[in-house]
């Protein structure tokens, strides 16, 4: 199911991100955004869609949300999941449109 491995996961982030998540953490997000991808409705897709479309506004409610659980989230690590999440669909679209053998 996963198209990207944890090392081109790694490597994205460093060159994207200056201080990059933990891989292993980055990694289990990835993993997880792709179970909830495959197992998800259209109503699913189309919000995920929607948060990687987000703007900052958008985000910091995002984060708020997430503060108010316990989760305290910067906004550079907001974006690395925003930008996991976005891999995970990415290649959620290649896995769909591979050929079967």
């Amino acid at each position: 199911m996963s198209i990207t491995t944890k090392e081109e996961l790694e490597l994205l982030l460093a060159v994207s991100f200056d201080e990059p998540l933990n891989i292993d953490v980055a990694y289990k997000a990835y993993h997880n955004y792709n179970v909830l991808i495959h197992n998800a409705d259209n109503e699913t897709i189309d919000y995920l869609w929607r948060m990687v479309r987000a703007d900052r506004k958008a985000l910091l409610k995002v984060r708020t949300s997430f503060a108010e659980k316990g989760f305290e989230l910067t906004p550079d690590q907001c974006e690395q999941y925003i930008f996991i999440l976005a891999t995970s669909l990415v290649d959620s679209i290649g896995e769909i449109n591979k050929p079967k053998t």
